[in-house]
């Protein structure tokens, strides 16, 4: 899920080593919930989604799935909540504009 939200984020345009690097931004999990459907084997497919719950500000609430390929059957959902940081004091910071636009688009 971890790899599905940074992919997610680089397709908005947001590459997570440029916000640390040029604007002293890091995206935290602060909180995730995560309930375990069905299994899944090692050598399955997995097709990870990501979408806006909510959030505005600091913070961001995620909802992703994480379903097998070959029957679409879901193996586990999660609400996570990304917290956006100042990279060096680690206090809350607000979110991107380019993520806070994609918020605004979805509400």
């Amino acid at each position: 899920m971890e790899r599905a939200r940074i992919e997610w984020l680089r397709s908005l345009g947001l590459e997570l080593d440029e916000l640390r690097r040029h604007e002293n931004l890091a995206l935290f999990v602060r909180r995730a919930e995560i309930d375990y459907l069905r299994p899944s084997l090692f050598s399955d497919r997995l097709t990870v989604t990501v979408a806006i719950h909510g959030g505005g500000g600091v913070s961001l609430d995620l909802a992703q799935e994480v379903r097998r390929a070959a029957d679409a059957t879901c193996c586990c959902r999660s609400r996570i909540r990304i917290a956006c940081m100042d990279a060096q004091t680690m206090r809350p910071r607000c979110l991107p504009k380019k993520l806070l636009a994609v918020i605004a688009d979805v509400d």
